[in-house]
């Protein structure tokens, strides 16, 4: 049963499990279509001739585009003025209406203002926030739970509005220490109530008594001297609400039917971020994956984070590539933004100063020496096609939202198949709609 009620308007049950399964089928059959544009990267453009990969047709169409078109003609699927200043293949229409309408639905929310804190943080992630932490606040009145689990807490962002903002009794692990560190270094000088930061690695396969036994035992971990002492909050085995960060397979994913069967965990959130760090077949030990403490045992093949499900695994071309995952994390309505504002920009933080003085800082990040030389002619010739950059760049963002909303699916069909009762649900105003996987 939902637990959430017809009243409610933040969230709303958007599909039943036939259509979810649907839905997949379709993902998959249009991503392995148009593979050769979410398996680029950008910065090959010239050196793998990604121009050439794409249809004569769309060529002749987008090649002209400026920013704002490109902005309004491809990236935007709300804009209801559309000037082609070309007649656009149907094949062309076809593959933007396609990857808007297949994908969740997302609204930008640039202008929302910032509390609590998170002035630091990015709009995506303050939506991110802000949403997930209304909703595990709905979960906890709904289920007297009293007690809230962030594991994968990360620098605590999330763990700070649901206790300082939302007055809830929060307990955050981290495997990574430096990430704790940064988060107890935010939290310490708040005065009220602190979250309980721990560091500590989650085993997936652990039972439940070995997962609450694990926070009961951890000590919390301050910037103030001492670093690691005990905290004053204990933990209790009363109504736990564990919410997962899953950057990679997490635990609450992992297995369900030992979280469903212990009455003291009243009900399960999961947020989904970093694509990219998900394990899989072609890549099992991503960059970024954090592995259990001291293993070096393979990782089976049930194991993966993509794809969880039976079903997805079924489908023909269900395969997602590294950059294909990473890809899916950008936030596109950030780049549409940013390409309606950047008129004859190329570079917009560094449009103060020539191109190849601000391409000369970049140089160091790849490995080669600041005072390489950089050929005039070559540069200025590239320079002329950026539109062209910027056009292929966008294609593959649309495809974006695409594989994010199959990676959720694949999930959430993963726990119906293990006969955990969840539900997937969007929000009304949505972004990242797949903050709100809850079981």
């Amino acid at each position: 049963m939902p637990f959430l009620s017809s009243q409610d308007e933040m969230f709303t049950q958007s599909f039943s499990p036939e259509q979810q399964r649907e839905l997949a089928t379709k993902l998959t059959s249009f991503l392995s279509q148009f593979r050769h544009l979410s398996d680029s990267y950008i910065i090959e453009f010239f050196t793998e001739d990604l121009w050439q990969t794409l249809p004569s047709t769309w060529q002749s169409a987008l090649k002209e585009l400026s920013f704002p078109q490109i902005a309004d003609l491809l990236l935007d699927a709300s804009c209801k003025d559309r000037r082609y200043p070309s007649v656009w293949p149907l094949s062309l229409l076809a593959f933007r209406a396609t990857a808007h309408a297949l994908a969740f639905p997302r609204e930008d929310t640039h202008n929302q203002d910032t509390t609590l804190g998170l002035k630091h943080v990015k709009p995506k992630k303050q939506h991110e926030i802000r949403k997930l932490g209304t909703l595990v606040t709905q979960i906890c009145d709904r289920t007297g739970c009293n007690q809230v689990v962030d594991v994968g807490s990360g620098q605590g962002h999330l763990t700070r509005f649901l206790s300082y903002g939302l007055g809830l009794s929060v307990t955050a692990i981290e495997a990574e220490q430096h990430l704790v560190s940064m988060a107890s270094k935010y939290t310490f000088p708040m005065p009220e109530s602190p979250p309980r930061h721990i560091v500590g690695w989650v085993d997936p396969n652990a039972s439940w008594k070995d997962f609450l036994r694990q926070l009961q035992s951890s000590h919390c971990v301050n910037q103030s001297p001492p670093t690691f002492g005990p905290h004053k909050k204990k933990l209790k085995a009363s109504k736990l609400c564990p919410h997962g960060a899953s950057r990679v397979r997490g635990f609450e994913l992992h297995s369900p039917a030992s979280f469903r069967q212990v009455s003291t965990r009243a009900r399960n959130t999961s947020v989904a971020c970093c694509y990219m760090k998900i394990t899989t077949k072609d890549n099992p030990t991503p960059p970024g994956l954090v592995q259990r403490p001291g293993s070096l045992s393979p990782v089976s093949p049930v194991e993966f984070g993509y794809p969880m499900s039976d079903y997805v695994r079924g489908l023909p071309g269900h395969q997602l590539s590294y950059k294909a995952r990473e890809g899916s994390c950008h936030a596109i309505e950030d780049y549409m933004r940013r390409s309606e504002e950047s008129r004859d920009s190329d570079h917009q933080e560094g449009s103060s100063v020539a191109f190849t003085e601000y391409a000369r800082l970049g140089l160091p990040r790849v490995g080669l020496p600041p005072d390489l030389p950089l050929d005039p002619a070559r540069v200025e010739a590239m320079l002329e096609h950026q539109g062209r950059v910027v056009v292929f760049f966008s294609l593959a963002l649309l495809l974006a939202p695409v594989v994010e909303s199959l990676v959720l699916l694949d999930r959430i069909i993963y726990l119906q198949e293990n006969g955990v009762d969840s539900q997937l649900f969007l929000s009304s105003t949505p972004i990242y709609p797949q903050e709100t996987l809850s079981w």
